[in-house]
Order: C-alpha cells, then structure tokens, then sequence
C-alpha cells in the first residue's frame, strides 16, 4: 500500500521487447490460420449455471455491461425514486448509464449518485456508447416492427449542460440537457427511394473500431467507424409481426472486425467469418445500392458456422440437444475463442466456451493472483545466499512491481500443487483500483506509458499480456486473457492514501495530521466510505469479463499493534494516537471490502488479525519495519508491509478460511447478499464525519516535491469541478489559506500557488474545496511533500542533506544534531534522473541483479557505519519523548 515513485523504463521496455519478440510474431502470424468455418470447434469449457448466476442479467444481454443502481436525480416525477440499471460506459472521470426504461444518467468523479440526461437521445430501443470516441448510438422509435432509425451523438458526455430543478418540496436537484438533434442519422446512408432503411439491433467491439446492425428486412452490415465504410454479411428477412417468432438478438464483433456472432431466440445462433471475398461493399450512391438490395441474396454469403451442428453432436462434450437459444456471446481478444450461455427447454443453463478450429490460445491458468502490494510481496526485502531478491525477475527494480517469490499466491500455490504454468501473479506495488478495472485509454499503473502513441502502448500491452509482465497491461486483461478458475486479490488501499498517511505519521515528530485533526480524520472516513462504489463495480466488471472465475478478496491485515506497546525505532516515531488511526482505518476500510464481497457474491478472506503476534511493535517480527531496512533508501516503500512469515501467516489464515479447500474446488455459490450497503463508519470516525457531508477524491493535483516561496502549478483535468466556479485551497493540518482558482469551462483548473515561509518543511495535506461538476460540495486533496528554500538542507534543520538523511525529525530545542539513514527515520529522498536510468538498465529480466540497486548507501564510510548504534539511542530518545508529550 506504499506510494510508489512510479518511473517510465524505456530501456526495461526495449528488453522485454526483444526477449519476446517472437512470441508476439508468433501471436500475428496465427491469425490468419485458424477458423471458425472450416474444420469443429474445441471445447474449452462447458459448467453447469447455478440459478444465481448472471446468464439472463440484461445489462450484460443488451449492453455487454454490468448493473450499477444508483439514485437518479433530476426526475420530476417524485411519485417513486428512479434508479440507473446498467453502466453503459465511462471515460476520464465520469460514468453514463442507461437500460430498458430508456432514461440515460451520468455521474461525475466519486459521486454515489446520477443524474438524468434530457436530450434527443435515449436507450428504451437500445443503444451502444463508445468511451474512446465519446459517441452515443440510440436506435429511435423503433415500434413493433423494428422500424427505428439511428442516431448518432458525437462528443456526447462533453456537450451535456448542467440544469437545476426545484422540486415541489423545495429539494433542489441537477440534471443534464443535451443536443437534441443528432449529428448524423446512420440509417439515412442505406434509405433509398424505394426503401426507407431502420433497424432494432445493434452492438460495437470492445476496442470501438467496428459497428454491427441490422437493416430490417434487408441483413445485417458492419460498419468500420475510422472509415465509414460499411458491409453487408448476411441477407436476413427478419419478420417481427409473426407472434413467438420476433428475433432477439445479441450481437458481438470481434476487434478485429473479421468474427460477427448473432446469438439469441428466433436467430441464427451462428457465427460468421467476414472474408475479404463475401458479401459486399454498401456503395455510396444510392442508385448502385437499390440494384444490389433487389437482387435479394447475397451473390457471395460469408462462410458460418452454426452452434446446432457442435451442440447436438453426442461425440462433443458441449453436447445439448435441442439447443433453442444462446446468450451473451463474448469473443476473446483475437476473436479465437467465444464464450455464451445456451439453454434447451429440458437440461440447466451452461456456460459454455468454445475455441475455433486450429486456434493456438494462451492457457487457461488455475490460479491469479492480483492486486496491490499487500499481494506481490512488497515488504520481502531478504536476499538469498548469493545476494539476490526474492523479487521476480522483470519486477526488481526501482519503480517495479515487486512481486516475491515467497508472497502468499506463491504459498497458497506449493500447497495446493498448482504447476507454474497454471499459476501466475500479476500484483503490482502501488496498484488501485484503476490498475485492474482499467480502462479503453490505460497507460499503464502510473501512467508509465504515457509518451507512446496509440499503436505502440497496444503493442507493449500485448507483450506485456503474453509474458506476464505486471504494470503495463491492466490486470482485468490478464483476467480476459486467461481467465483464470480463480483468483485472489488485495485492493483499495492504495486508492485511501494510507501510504502517505503512513510517511506523514513514521515522520513527525508530533501527532500526525490525521490522527489530529477531526478535518483529516473526517476526509479519510468519508474517501474510505466513498470507495464502496469504485470496489463494488470493480468486482462486476470481472464477473462480466469472466463469469466462471472464482474470486477471493482478501481484507488487509493489522500490520502495527494498538495500544501502549514499545515499538523502538521500527515503526518510526508513530506514537499510540497514531497507531490507533491506523488500526480503526484497516478496520473501517475491511467493513467497506466485506460488504462489497456480501453484495457481489464473491467469498471475503478475513485477514485482520493474521499477523498478530507479529505485528509492529510486538514480539515476532511478521512486518518489516523502518529499521530492518537498515542503509537501503530505495527500500522505504517496503516497509510496513509483511514480510517472508506475515505471508506465511496469511496463506495459513486464508487456507485455513478455505478449510483447505483448492480455491479451484471451493464450493462457490456467488450468492448475492440483498440489500447489502456500504457500511456504517466505525465510532473513531463517526464524529469527524457527522459534519463533513462533501464528496471527497484523493488526486495527484501538483507535482512533487513542492520548494517553499516558489512557484508551483495546481492542475486538474477535465469534470473535476462546476466549471465558471470558484475554489478554495488550504494547506493541512493548521489550515492555511492559500487563495482560490477559477475552474475552466470544461470542469478543469490550472492554478500557480506559492508556500510561504510560515509553513514547516514536511509532509502536509493539499484541498482544494468547490463544488464538483453537478454542483455538490467536494474535496478534492493531495498528500505533499514541502521542502525549504536551501536546496542543500531540504528539512530546514540546519544540517546539510549530504550528511543528513534524516529529515524532518529533529526535535525542537533539543540541540541535537545528527546524521542516519533516511529510511530509519525520514521521508524518501528522490534519486535523480540518471541514477534511475542506470539502475532500470542492468538485468532486468534475469535471475542475477546488480546488488548496487538495492544496496546504496547513503553514506558509506566507516565513520556512518559507526554511527548506527548511536542512531538507534537517538531513535529510541525521540520514541520516549514523543510518546510522553502525546500520552
């Protein structure tokens, strides 16, 4: 959960890139050698359907989504409260919704609530929502017979205009107008003068490249949305007036555009292969189309293939005679391989996958382990015999994922006997929910792949997906890829700030900030009540991507003792107020994590008091400390994490929770808790937030380290606040007020502030306080470090950075000045540029490291080495006065 500084490693991406090179060639050239036409399909699964599960969920049916209910605002009609049903789609801060009742909603940042869109636009008749183009697609007015035209909304989330309405009990409440008119009419492009073109089905790829939609009475066409250019595949004369036989279809193309499966009642349930030499072109003059369209069926039809043929073949394990429908059809990446739903009128629903003809697809894999650094094994720091990490090799290195080999997917692996290719981790230090959920624009966890283009970030990712490099791709993509019979993860941490919470707290000398001040302790109970939401449809998205895999989220382990323990120099100078923060933070965020698997049917893994006995602080040493990290400065972010036997204890406490059980063969209901809600605060934080009824979001608002009396840029993008508005900035915990900005017109912001001199060097909380997007009051905060103006004494104590690595501890008017490792007893001091590039350099993907990478001494001379046990007096002094001050 340690705030990594997250470093761009070109030459680390160049390795990787040769090592795997082929594998990628490899992956291209298979292409074109399988099918779905020619030769039978494989089975890769066939699992009986629990009635619990979601094969008739109509989020997932209609708008290849997950549900998502929440309050709409906005709707006049007070007679019943409305609710979203489906998130349809979601970009750079913000999230659109839709579903049968064909109102469109939008939520802005970490709001719980939506609001309703009034435009031309609406989903009653279906619509698709493409993120990276911001396009709507509505089919309007379809009627019985599927007489609907499409429209099309471009840069629909940016156009919306935000509107209030009183209500008749004076409640005021927002909404958003939009365009009514569309920009184009799909549908106009095929009307001819002896036909008028409509439609009532349609769907996108996942990648937005492609659009598939039927022409009622004519076929169905794909559309290439770079282009425009559109081909009809499949002459189809749909009758929607013959009762019990209307078609209901579900669509899916593959990314590539080559594979369109048509599934549903009164369908084809086939899927068909666009060959460059079937079908046709739509020309753009309408007189050439009209004499196409009269010649009826299709001069050349695209080879198909037809799921009654496997599914009613005894000789075929997906046997299911008398097939009458399938559902939710989902191609893979590549499009080899299609999973669905089927059903008869006799025998249970099964969730069935299916892989083409001489299609080479990557293995599915027993066990994945995802998630945060309380899963890759951030705090292992020991080194084998010859001096080499237990990290896995492509992980160990200054900004890496820090995956260990001794964490416990890997225990949890040994005990359970998974082979090694049927088992990997993709963990990655610093990971929030972003990392795995993901989005269509990833750049990879902390934006490491920010300065490539399109084209080569996808390229990279998909090396990265192949050879199980974490931090490049998301996690749900491993998820996509392999779809794993289970996996395990630790998530949400990260995206609370307790890593910065934990620096300012090991640093201070006095009580930190959010033990303090009722301000903070209230911003964090409310950003850890807020993440309930971002977790819950973070869990939603795997089960739609994967409906099979087992999911196991595991809560997180109270890692320091509360109470009056002596906790010496490893845990820094954090004082009992500041232990008992923490510990009613783990607790509070572990209710948030239990509700959230309550109500998604996933199996929580309680690992609260896993380490005890073993804490920090207390006798065994479960978790590494401030001191076991001894000269390595690049080794701060590992403490505070369990080490080698805190994961020994977690794999027991998680086998033991499994009653030994594989998490392969565990009995998995996914039975959903009804009514389940975010949990009540714990009474530590109930007071702080009576009061505090704003949204809060942690953001990275400015860049650190920020120099007193000079200036530095505040910067938000796009949704982040009511734009024309103005907001308030203070620094924390003695408020400092540090003037206002004006939001743009687009909901962004860019501000020069400047630190004065009154503010003491050290780790201090940045809010900015306005009104968000739809005009609710919100915080939006940064954890900041603040530096003096002497660039060699960053701490203001008077003593020189080179021979000071302790920062920001000196006590006051104790005339004591000294020199000690940064990492015992200081916030992490950044390595410059060329020292990172020299380290990413060495021996990234081998078994051996350069030692120097995890081995710098900051001062290396005996006279340092000397020092150490006057250090540990020294620590142990301001331990002593700390704790009596704050009794």
């Amino acid at each position: 959960m340690k705030k990594l500084i997250v470093h761009r490693n070109i030459a680390l991406l160049a390795t990787i890139s040769m090592v795997v090179l082929s594998l990628f060639m490899l992956n291209m050239a298979r292409a074109d050698s399988w099918s779905w036409t020619t030769g039978i399909p494989t089975t890769v699964y066939s699992d009986e359907v629990s009635p619990n599960d979601d094969w008739n969920n109509m989020c997932a049916s209609k708008f290849q989504s997950i549900r998502d209910q929440r309050k709409i605002e906005g709707v006049e009609d007070q007679s019943r409260q409305y609710n979203t049903e489906c998130l349809i789609g979601s970009g750079d801060n913000y999230q659109l919704f839709g579903g049968d009742d064909g109102k469109l909603a939008v939520s802005f940042g970490g709001e719980s609530n939506a609001h309703v869109i009034n435009s031309g636009a609406t989903c009653f008749y279906g619509c698709v929502y493409m993120p990276s183009r911001d396009y709507l697609i509505s089919i309007q007015s379809p009627g019985t017979y599927g007489d609907g035209k499409v429209f099309m909304f471009k840069d629909f989330v940016k156009r919306l205009h935000m509107q209030r309405i009183t209500l008749p009990n004076l409640r005021v409440e927002t909404y958003f107008t939009g365009e009514q008119s569309p920009d184009e009419i799909l549908t106009d492009r095929f009307t001819t003068d002896d036909f008028r073109s409509t439609t009532k089905y349609l769907q996108r790829s996942q990648n937005d490249k492609w659009l598939v939609f039927e022409l009622v009475g004519r076929g169905m066409y794909r559309m290439d949305m770079d282009t425009g250019q559109t081909v009809k595949f499949l002459y189809l004369k749909t009758n929607y007036s013959a009762p019990g036989s209307a078609p209901d279809m579900e669509i899916d193309v593959s990314n590539d555009g080559r594979n369109v499966a048509i599934f549903g009642r009164n369908t084809s349930n086939a899927i068909f292969e666009l060959t460059p030499d079937c079908g046709y072109t739509v020309p753009s003059d309408p007189a050439q189309l009209n004499t196409l369209e009269r010649q009826g069926q299709l001069t050349t039809e695209c080879p198909a293939l037809f799921l009654a043929a496997p599914m009613n073949d005894p000789a075929n394990n997906t046997y299911m005679p008398n097939m009458t429908a399938a559902y939710q059809p989902r191609f893979n990446d590549d499009g080899g391989e299609i999973s669905f739903y089927a059903s008869n009128s006799t025998d249970p629903i099964h969730h069935i996958s299916l892989r083409a003809a001489n299609y080479t697809a990557p293995e599915t894999l027993d066990y994945l382990a995802l998630g945060d650094s309380y899963s890759s094994g951030e705090g292992d720091i020991e080194n084998r015999e010859n001096g080499t990490s237990y990290y896995l090799p492509g992980t160990d290195y200054f900004g890496g994922c820090h995956i260990s080999e001794r964490s416990y997917p890997f225990l949890i692996k040994n005990h359970y006997h998974f082979s090694s290719p049927k088992m990997k981790s993709i963990a990655c230090s610093g990971a929030v929910t972003l990392d795995i959920g993901g989005s269509e624009k990833y750049l990879g966890q902390g934006g490491r792949l920010s300065k490539y283009s399109a084209e080569e970030r996808i390229t990279k990712q998909t090396i990265a997906k192949d050879a199980f490099i974490p931090g490049y791709a998301s996690q749900l993509e491993f998820i996509i890829k392999y779809k794993p019979a289970s996996i395990t993860m630790t998530i949400g941490g990260n995206d609370v700030k307790f890593g910065p919470i934990l620096d300012e707290c090991a640093h201070s000398f006095f009580t930190c900030s959010y033990a303090d001040s009722n301000q903070l302790r209230g911003l964090l109970g409310q950003t850890i009540k807020q993440s309930y939401g971002q977790l819950l449809s973070l869990i939603e998205l795997i089960h739609l991507h994967s409906p099979s895999t087992k999911i196991y989220y595991l809560g997180y382990p109270q890692f320091i003792s509360d109470g009056t323990a002596y906790c010496g120099a490893n845990a820094g100078l954090i004082d009992s107020n500041e232990r008992h923060m923490i510990a009613e933070g783990v607790t509070y965020m572990n209710k948030v994590i239990r509700s959230v698997a309550e109500k998604t049917g996933v199996v929580y893994i309680d690992l609260e008091d896993s380490l005890d006995g073993g804490k920090l602080c207390e006798s065994k040493g479960y978790v590494t400390g401030t001191s076991d990290i001894g000269f390595k400065t690049e080794l701060f972010s590992s403490t505070f994490h369990p080490n080698a036997q805190g994961h020994q204890k977690i794999a027991q406490t998680l086998i033991k929770q499994l009653a030994s059980v594989s998490p392969v063969d565990y009995p998995y209901s996914q039975t959903r808790e009804v009514g389940t809600n975010e949990p009540q605060p714990t009474e530590y934080f109930t007071n702080s937030m009576l009061g505090y009824n704003k949204l809060v979001r942690a953001k990275k608002l400015i860049s650190e380290p920020i120099i007193k009396r000079s200036n530095s840029t505040i910067v938000a993008s796009q949704y982040e606040l009511r734009p024309g508005s103005v907001a308030n900035i203070k620094l924390y915990s003695d408020p400092i007020d540090l003037g206002t900005l004006s939001v743009d017109n687009d909901g962004g912001f860019t501000k020069d502030i400047v630190i004065p001199e009154i503010v003491p060097a050290g780790i201090h909380t940045l809010v900015v306080s306005g009104e968000s997007y739809s005009g609710k009051p919100i915080d939006l905060y940064q954890i900041i470090e603040v530096r003096g103006t002497n660039p060699s004494d960053h701490d203001e104590d008077g003593i020189s950075d080179a021979t000071d690595p302790c920062a920001y501890i000196t006590p006051p008017n104790s005339g004591i000045a000294f020199s000690a490792v940064e990492d015992i007893c200081g916030p992490k001091i950044e390595v410059n540029s060329t020292s990172r590039q020299n380290v990413a350099t060495v021996n990234k993907l081998s078994d051996s490291r350069d030692k120097g990478e995890r081995n710098i001494l900051l001062n290396s001379n005996s006279l340092v080495i000397l020092l150490v046990p006057a250090i540990t007096i020294i620590m142990f002094v301001l331990y002593i006065i700390k704790r009596e001050l704050y009794k």
